[in-house]
């Protein structure tokens, strides 16, 4: 299930890169003709996306995540 949200995230970058490209380009993922802060740009965002995808995971599926170090640590930042 994380592995499709994450995968899903991803896609949706790139869409999201495509619907930008229309008012003008930021940050474009460019084959053999990609800048290292554009690549460093999309890294941040999946990055900031997957925070997100993993606590939706922590929260989603209690049961299973209870007593782990991902549980405990969420825990603590949102309390």
């Amino acid at each position: 299930m994380d592995f499709y949200l994450l995968i899903t995230t991803v896609k949706g970058n790139f869409k999201l890169e495509l619907i930008i490209m229309i008012l003008g380009q930021i940050h474009p993922m460019k084959k053999d003709n990609t800048y290292m802060n554009s690549i460093l740009f999309n890294v941040l965002l999946i990055m900031l996306a997957s925070v997100s995808v993993i606590q939706f995971s922590i929260r989603a599926f209690g049961k299973y995540t209870s007593m782990t170090v991902a549980d405990i640590f969420y825990l603590i930042c949102y309390y």
